[in-house]
């Protein structure tokens, strides 16, 4: 703003005024120290007409609008303001009526409006999610790169607010949703340390501590992980045994102790199929995740969280609590191939 402001404080009034009122400030000098009122004053630039007392007395009644608060950069961002507020809108009534790629698609509009916000972020990680689960209800291909977005927004919104419980609860549905389970496991503990009356992260971190998720997660730096990345998703390789936890088949047989992908341990053998759809598109924490305006009323924070996950496990006593997500009445599928199934994750 600094060097288009030297064009600024040519003697044009036509030049001064446009400049201006395009955001350029007054209260400035160039780098050779001369501020635009000395500009102004010293006369004709080559090919342009001269109004140098015009030009002087535009600057200082806009140097006086600016620091009164009602300058060109207040008037730029009520326009931003006012335009941001119909684009939220918008995103809203799309989020509302299922259109989760739309209001997806406004909410990124709306942060060149308003910069980063953590609420905005956490909205587009939200509308990530609801595609997501929405892919695999209704049996359409893309869902993994939905949870992706999912965690990659709502690690933004936790790292720029990062008491906002309503992000980590994303961020552990999109790791979730991702099969990255230890590493839904550290968001509801991070979140969890930062709102320790949430119900809702208390929730993930119990259950996935049941079934024996680590607390360590798989670096992702490490040449091991590299390779076998590499091995996985360039060179298309198939291995003899699956994970059931992140459901790759990334392992030749006999499979290691812990799988290389993913660091869980592979005696975890989830032979319940509809655990991490079910942990995934849970009912019962769905308006956290649908607060799009950030009302606090909706926190968790208040609830007892005493009482440890409502989900049986793998073989324990072959009871499914919780619920599914009601989107449709079709059988779910796309959960992946961790039973032992080979092939990679939509």
């Amino acid at each position: 703003m600094k060097y288009t402001f030297e064009i600024a404080t040519y003697s044009n009034l036509a030049v001064v005024k446009a400049l201006v009122e395009g955001g350029a400030k007054v209260d400035i000098s160039d780098d050779y120290g001369r501020t635009p009122f000395d500009n102004a004053n010293k006369g004709k630039p080559m090919g342009m007409p001269v109004d140098t007392k015009a030009c002087v007395a535009y600057l200082k009644e806009a140097y006086k609008e600016e620091k009164a608060g009602n300058g060109p950069s207040f008037k730029i961002n009520e326009v931003k303001a006012k335009r941001g507020e119909v684009i939220r809108k918008l995103a809203e009534s799309y989020y509302r009526s299922g259109d989760y790629d739309k209001a997806s698609e406004e909410y990124t509009k709306l942060l060149a409006c308003c910069g980063d916000d953590a609420v905005v972020l956490c909205n587009i990680a939200a509308s990530n999610l609801e595609g997501a689960v929405d892919r695999i209800f209704s049996d359409r291909s893309g869902y993994r790169q939905k949870f992706k977005d999912t965690y990659e927004y709502a690690q933004k919104a936790v790292e720029l607010d990062p008491t906002y419980e309503r992000g980590y609860y994303i961020l552990a549905r999109g790791y979730l949703g991702y099969r990255e389970l230890p590493r839904a496991k550290k968001a509801a503990k991070d979140g969890y340390l930062q709102c320790p009356k949430s119900a809702a992260l208390k929730e993930i971190w119990d259950t996935l501590h049941l079934i024996g998720i680590p607390d360590e997660v798989a670096d992702h730096a490490s040449q091991e992980w590299k390779e076998i990345h590499h091995k996985i998703y360039v060179q298309r390789w198939i291995g003899d045994v699956a994970c059931h936890c992140c459901a790759l088949s990334c392992m030749s047989s006999p499979p290691p102790p812990i799988c290389p992908f993913c660091n869980c341990p592979t005696s975890i053998n989830l032979d319940d199929d509809e655990f991490i759809p079910r942990l995934t598109a849970s009912d019962e924490y769905q308006y956290l995740v649908d607060d799009l305006n950030n009302d606090k009323a909706t926190s968790t924070n208040d609830v007892n969280t005493n009482n440890a996950a409502g989900f049986s496990i793998g073989s324990n006593d072959g009871t499914q609590r919780g619920s599914i997500k009601k989107r449709t009445n079709k059988k779910k599928k796309g959960k992946g191939k961790g039973k032992g199934g080979k092939g990679k994750k939509k």
